[in-house]
């Protein structure tokens, strides 16, 4: 057995001291952590206390490219990288896009596009644990169907951009709606049509100019930050400080502000 397949199944060992002895190792090692992350990969198990080292590792430049990043699609296929520092799913969610873009060509509005999405291929809001973090990936979502409003949100607007049909978000307090002229729809509760009345429910207690402000249709980058922002809350709820913090950064992040200390 090989020095690096020794590390990897010694990784799988839930004993902090051993995790905490092969993580000086690894780290002070390059080349054998990266031969125990090809083992992972071929394995297609990873070790949390692997992804959290690559993770510490990978930070810095993980914020920095998010913090440059002004196109929704290119943000949401970064933040994943949380869950998993070497996971590219760049490739796997285009496809996943593309595919959906082609069943939805024919149609002529964003309404008819989100009736798809929920009718036909079973998309819907997560009414069982809200607060999973898959529910703010977008290939988790893509492959499990489920996830919270603004991505649920986001992915049609990525399919109606391919078919040339003009969607918005729109993102208020405690949730976000998809919008279309003049029309508002709730795509986490089966592409449900949402009234006026009920819309500014969520405004009590608000002055004018920010429910002006709120209408607007947000920007890819406001929607990016406040995904971030989802998955702070999230990694508390699981106890896990690490992911935490650096989502913290990622919500806060802007161009040229790419520093990060844990």
């Amino acid at each position: 057995m090989s020095e690096a397949e020794s590390i990897y199944k010694l990784l799988q060992d839930n004993d902090p001291d051993i995790n905490a002895a092969l993580v000086k190792q690894l780290q002070a090692d390059h080349d054998l952590r990266d031969a125990v992350w090809e083992l992972a990969e071929q394995e297609d198990q990873w070790p949390p206390t692997l992804l959290d080292l690559l993770l510490m590792e990978d930070s810095a430049d993980l914020i920095g490219r998010f913090a440059q990043c002004q196109d929704l699609e290119t943000g949401m296929c970064l933040l994943p990288l949380l869950d998993n520092p070497r996971r590219d799913c760049i490739k796997e969610c285009k496809e996943a896009l593309d595919g959906l873009a082609v069943h939805a060509k024919n149609l002529e509005s964003a309404i008819d596009v989100a009736h798809l999405l929920t009718s036909e291929f079973g998309f819907s809001g997560d009414r069982i644990d809200y607060h999973d973090p898959r529910n703010s990936y977008l290939p988790d979502v893509l492959q499990r169907r489920c996830g919270i409003p603004i991505v649920l949100t986001a992915m049609w607007m990525l399919i109606c951009r391919r078919i040339d049909i003009n969607a918005n978000a729109i993102a208020v307090p405690g949730h976000v709606y998809g919008s279309y002229n003049d029309l508002y729809i709730d795509l986490y509760d089966g592409a449900r049509l949402i009234s006026e009345n009920e819309l500014h429910l969520h405004f009590q207690g608000y002055p004018e100019e920010a429910i002006i402000e709120f209408l607007l249709p947000a920007t890819d980058r406001i929607l990016l930050q406040r995904m971030a922002r989802n998955l702070v809350n999230s990694y508390h709820q699981r106890g896990d400080s690490l992911r935490a913090a650096i989502a913290l950064r990622l919500c806060a992040s802007k161009p040229s502000s790419n520093e990060f200390t844990l």
